[in-house]
């Protein structure tokens, strides 16, 4: 078992054949809600649109969940097509979460809706595609598609319970088999809605991220099944599903045993364990924290670098996005949060440091401007970061290593470079866990690199 993780952020020239974050998005499915109650978010002090704040800040994609009937409105369709339209304009990826029930879908709660409670099985099957199929329709109707469907949510012991329950006493081939059914008619409502385009790439999800068994058990019996689909989703929050190795260890195991696209679909980190209204807080206490990530602002922005370095560096190039769930779920004077102390927003609306971690990548590997280049290449015996700096004609250079807040904690080399690449070893074992910049500066020329060390 590893004492530490060292992840490369992978930047726009990092190394060769490493993956790309497509989607940097959020589940904002909430946000109607709250602006209904008084929510006002702020950037510097400035109100703004939500989606407006979420795309200057790196955001290219929201997520939303769709519930059948639900009993105040909110997540309907209406509603989801309203947000829809918003996240266009703001020029966002949609991505479509079918929760199959009237509310909340999760591993604990799988309800029909109660339109289609007293169905046959067949009538079931058909009712999920048609649902399916017309809400697309709706979508593309007013020019609004998804890029993924989710087919689904957090499904790990199945949907539309019991007909398409599995796991403990309802894990027989019986049931595997009416569960792919199930999903199979979903996966149909989306190429009716589409064809004879290809249409959105299909989304299966589970809320086991740092369970690799459970993964493989649920994973491995779909497509012994013959479901189709394009994407494996996963939730990964760390109080329940456990640590960022376990997590990693998932992502990357999932891709190659597989051969399909990953997305951590929900995640969250609190930035403080502190309350600001009345409604009990579902993540609170020490425990549900992170070693070397604290409960502050920064251990927030920290925690969510090093899951974008995970994803980016899945093998193959198969990690293919994050999605940090509920960033907008403020207090409002009206309306209590359960999730105030987990949003990407303080308890005065305003934009904290974790946002920062959906800008996208940036080219700071090498720069042909300056003649400098600055690579991680490897990790030596002990553990240690090992860094290759050149330039293009020789010249005197230092590399300074920068905490996240840009505060100077160390000069690792200063010397001559040459066209021929030299090698320097950092080591971390003094360093706290966190994110940290490694800039090669030469006179007014710099080339920067960003690793996210864990201990």
């Amino acid at each position: 078992m590893r004492t530490s993780v060292l992840v490369l952020l992978l930047l726009a020239l990092a190394l060769p054949g490493a993956g790309q974050v497509t989607w940097r998005g959020a589940d904002i499915s909430s946000l109607p809600k709250i602006e209904d109650h008084g929510g006002v978010y702020t950037d510097g002090g400035e109100p703004g649109d939500l989606f407006a704040i979420l795309a200057d800040h790196g955001m290219n994609a929201i997520r939303l969940r769709l519930w059948h009937t639900p009993a105040e409105g909110y997540c309907d369709l209406d509603d989801t097509l309203a947000m829809a339209q918003r996240a266009h304009a703001a020029g966002m990826d949609l991505l479509l979460d079918f929760h199959y029930s009237d509310t909340w879908a999760d591993p604990g709660h799988q309800t029909k809706p109660a339109a289609w409670a007293a169905f046959p099985f067949v009538a079931l099957v058909d009712s999920v595609r048609i649902r399916t199929r017309d809400v697309l329709l709706a979508l593309r109707a007013q020019g609004t598609p998804p890029t993924i469907v989710q087919l689904g949510n957090e499904i790990t012991p199945g949907l539309l319970w019991d007909d398409g329950r599995v796991g403990g006493a309802f894990n027989t081939p019986e049931q595997w088999a009416q569960l792919a059914q199930l999903l199979g008619a979903a996966r149909d409502g989306v190429t009716d809605a589409f064809a004879p385009a290809p249409g959105p790439q299909i989304m299966i999800h589970s809320d086991r991220g740092g369970d690799n068994g459970g993964c493989r058990w649920f994973f491995g019996n779909l497509i012994n099944q013959g479901v189709d689909f394009d994407l494996i989703g996963l939730s990964y929050y760390p109080w329940w599903h456990g640590s960022l190795e376990d997590l990693e260890a998932n992502l990357d195991d999932l891709a190659v045993r597989y051969g399909k696209d990953l997305v951590v679909v929900e995640t969250a980190y609190p930035w403080t364990l502190g309350w600001f209204d009345d409604t009990h807080n579902m993540v609170g206490l020490p425990e549900h924290l992170l070693p070397g990530y604290p409960d502050t602002p920064a251990g927030q922005r920290a925690f969510l670098e090093t899951v974008f370095a995970m994803v980016a560096d899945v093998p193959d190039g198969r990690g293919r996005g994050v999605f940090y769930w509920a960033p907008e779920w403020i207090t409002t004077p009206t309306f209590g949060s359960a999730w105030e102390n987990v949003a990407l927003f303080d308890e005065t609306g305003e934009v904290l440091p974790g946002l920062e971690a959906f800008l996208p990548a940036t080219s700071v590997g090498a720069a042909a401007t300056t003649g400098l280049s600055l690579h991680h290449v490897a990790r030596d015996t002990v553990g240690g970061l090992v860094f290759a700096l050149a330039a293009s004609a020789p010249r005197w250079a230092a590399l300074q290593v920068y905490d996240a807040r840009g505060r100077l904690v160390g000069e690792i080399w200063e010397g001559r470079l040459v066209p021929e690449a030299c090698e320097v070893v950092w080591r971390p074992e003094r360093f706290a866990s966190g994110a940290y910049l490694f800039r090669l500066t030469s006179g007014s020329d710099s080339v920067s690199t960003k690793i996210v060390h864990v201990r």
